[in-house]
């Protein structure tokens, strides 16, 4: 049998240039539209960093600290914890002629190493105070979990130019946590700081409304608490690094309730071995110490917390720190 189809000879498709292919998708006006996208994107990140402070790290409380600190100077810097935050009220501190224009530079649950590389990095660079006030809990004593990196320790880790300098890579984590994300927005909203750096939410609280989110944490935090030799090692460190800066440090033990000390393991034992080891190194560097925990305060009416005052107990233990200070030299 003749097969009288014709034949049909499969030609292979023209050869296309892979440079060539890319370039057919590669207009001018395609490329313009990315450009102009991305810039956008850029710009609105910057936008929003005014508001909320530093994108690249989960909460931003440490990054405005720092920002605020840079735009100083200022004569008198506190530091420490939240508990520092809502205590000394830098209004009543300076209507006191205790300061000329200080700060309250608290940063969240740190640990004595971050407060000291903060001080170290932050209050005393670039503008040097005249005096440090080290305004302390046991809170603070705490080892330091190995599993959490700090706000401290992400802020001060290498970045690269892209990191340092775009904002897209920079806020990238941020960006990909929803939960984060929306925190930064509620922060840029609800700004928790004063202008002089005071923590402002538990002004009007009392500790009949204390959270249970928040009496849960602060008890599995002290659960942890051992004064470990590292840890005192790392106050000392603080205090001899301000000393070296040319600055005056006041050590400030901070009142917390009873209910506060009893979640410690050794309660009432803890919270003393405590105490000494903050008058030891104060009396060791030549510090000044002002031990505040004693001050007669009402647990129901002056605290919004088991470690917070609000603003009733603020007024009296800024009253009794403000003679201990040097003055407004101004």
């Amino acid at each position: 049998m003749i097969d009288d189809a014709p034949d049909v000879r499969l030609e292979p498709p023209p050869e296309r240039h892979p440079l060539r292919t890319v370039a057919s998708w590669l207009s001018p006006r395609l490329v313009l539209g990315v450009v102009l996208g991305l810039l956008a994107v850029e710009l609105g990140l910057r936008t929003l960093e005014l508001r909320t402070g530093d994108l690249s790290v989960s909460t931003t409380t440490t990054s405005s600290q720092a920002s605020r600190l840079a735009a100083g100077p200022h004569d008198v810097v506190v530091i420490g914890s939240s508990s520092a935050g809502s205590a000394v009220w830098m209004p009543d501190l300076e209507a006191a002629g205790a300061a000329c224009d200080g700060y309250v530079a608290w940063i969240p649950t740190p640990t004595m190493h971050d407060l000291a590389e903060f001080t170290q990095h932050f209050v005393l660079r670039p503008h040097p105070p005249t005096e440090v006030v080290v305004a302390v809990t046991m809170r603070e004593f705490v080892p330091a979990d190995p599993g959490i990196v700090s706000e401290v320790e992400t802020m001060l880790s290498p970045k690269t130019w892209l990191e340092r300098n775009v904002h897209i890579v920079s806020a990238r984590p941020t960006l990909q946590d929803p939960f984060q994300f929306g925190l930064a927005i509620e922060r840029g909203l609800n700004e928790d700081l004063s202008d002089d750096g005071n923590q402002v939410i538990m002004r009007d609280r009392r500790i009949a409304g204390e959270s249970a989110a928040h009496r849960d944490q602060e008890t599995r935090h002290m659960a942890d608490f051992r004064l470990l030799p590292e840890t005192t090692a790392a106050f000392r460190g603080l205090v001899e690094t301000i000393q070296a800066a040319g600055v005056t440090p006041i050590v400030v033990n901070l009142p917390v309730t009873d209910r506060y000390v009893e979640l410690a393991p050794g309660g009432a034992a803890d919270y003393e071995s405590y105490v000494d080891a903050v008058t030891d190194v104060s009396v060791a560097t030549g510090a000044r110490f002002v031990d505040l925990g004693g001050l007669p305060l009402d647990e129901e009416a002056q605290f919004a917390d088991v470690n917070h005052l609000n603003a009733d107990g603020s007024r009296l233990l800024t009253a009794a720190l403000a003679p201990q200070l040097g003055g407004c030299r101004s």
